[in-house]
């Protein structure tokens, strides 16, 4: 039945399905040296009228030397520019809500011949009614971007990086820092179990140093197994426990237990400061090698501390990466780093489902034969 009233017909008009999408694209190119606002505003409207779009009012300002910031307000949306002469960079964002943003994205790159060219586009429009309200993009690897559709549950900033909770329909709850998916919910025990399971062979494993383990996962797992008399937990940010213990409980809880003691700040000098031969074992569960935090407890010179501080049968265990990917530390160079210090490392994997890769996993004695 078609609407008669004036309502009815006002709804039908608002609920009218509409195409909405969303370009990004990252130009190189050394046109971005040449080309002035002057000449932009003509690529744009050209770039626009080929894709049936309406250009109301176009705005620029330039900051001297070829580089500027224009903006194009559309009868369906609008499209950016911006330039950075000195990188070769022209940074451009098209959205529209009606014509054919195809045509406009060709043109714009036909015009500004580009080196190289990411183009990125989105799908927007009123979300249907789901769990989900967020679109999260994790960089697994070089060239490599993984999509996960989700609600963010809570984010923030503390001195030291971004901590976010999100939830998903398939994977739970997931901790993510500096949009790096640290567990979740649903296969967070593959990821445990990798790391963990190798010191219930351990023999006598009485006291214990973890490095990084904010999250409280490690300690859960060792509380629950009955694993280590006291337990040391070097994590650099504070925050990253607080969040953890309020939104995803049991799983952190292990973390508060009255055998774990947490000393926060740079493990780096906290393990400098423990005496030879303290621990039975050392796990090293920071964050990925290629973040800022990550990276400094996979060299040579850290390994050789955690091996101070192992006693004669100590064990040091220890998370890697992805073995997909072409990291500029990745899982070949962890194992000669540990190689180095220890003499053998041993290196297992596990696919884990929210990574989105089969990830590394290593194992080492202090002292062990050659």
């Amino acid at each position: 039945m078609l609407p008669t009233s004036p309502e009815e017909k006002r709804t039908a008009k608002s609920t009218k399905v509409r195409k909405f999408q969303h370009a990004i694209l990252d130009i190189k190119t050394p046109l971005a040296g040449q080309l002035d606002s002057k000449g932009a505003r003509r690529l744009v409207s050209v770039a626009a009228h080929a894709g049936g779009l309406k250009v109301l009012k176009i705005s620029s300002h330039d900051f001297g030397a070829n580089a500027f910031t224009l903006f194009a307000l559309l009868s369906q949306s609008h499209i950016s520019l911006h330039t950075w002469p000195e990188y070769d960079y022209v940074a451009c964002d098209v959205f529209s809500c009606g014509g054919e943003l195809e045509l406009v994205v060709r043109r714009l790159l036909d015009s500004l011949t580009p080196e190289s060219v990411t183009t990125r586009i989105l799908p927007r429009g009123i979300p249907a009614k789901s769990m989900s309200n967020t679109i999260f993009v994790d960089g697994t690897g070089p060239g490599i971007r993984t999509v996960y559709d989700v609600r963010l549950v809570h984010s923030c900033e503390s001195k030291f990086q971004r901590i976010q909770v999100m939830e998903h329909q398939h994977f739970g709850k997931m901790l993510v820092i500096n949009d790096d998916v640290q567990f979740s919910q649903m296969d967070h025990a593959l990821y445990d179990e990798s790391l963990l399971s190798p010191l219930k062979s351990q023999g006598k494993c009485d006291r214990i140093l973890i490095i990084g383990g904010g999250d409280g996962l490690c300690c859960t797992y060792l509380v629950n197994h009955k694993i280590g008399s006291k337990i040391d937990v070097f994590e650099l940010d504070p925050e990253v426990r607080q969040v953890c213990l309020k939104y995803f409980g049991k799983l952190s809880v292990g973390i508060q237990d009255r055998k774990v003691h947490v000393r926060f700040g740079d493990a780096t000098n906290s393990i400098s400061q423990v005496p030879n031969e303290t621990y039975d074992a050392v796990i090293v569960d920071t964050t990925a090698p290629d973040t800022r935090w990550g990276s400094g407890t996979y060299t040579k010179a850290f390994l050789g501390q955690c091996r101070r501080v192992l006693r004669p049968d100590g064990m040091l265990t220890m998370n890697g990466t992805s073995l997909w990917y072409d990291y500029e530390l990745d899982a070949r160079d962890i194992s000669k780093n540990i190689q180095a210090v220890f003499r053998k490392a041993k290196m297992s994997t596990a696919w884990i489902p929210s990574f989105g890769s089969p990830w590394a996993f290593f194992v080492a004695r202090k002292n062990q034969p050659q």
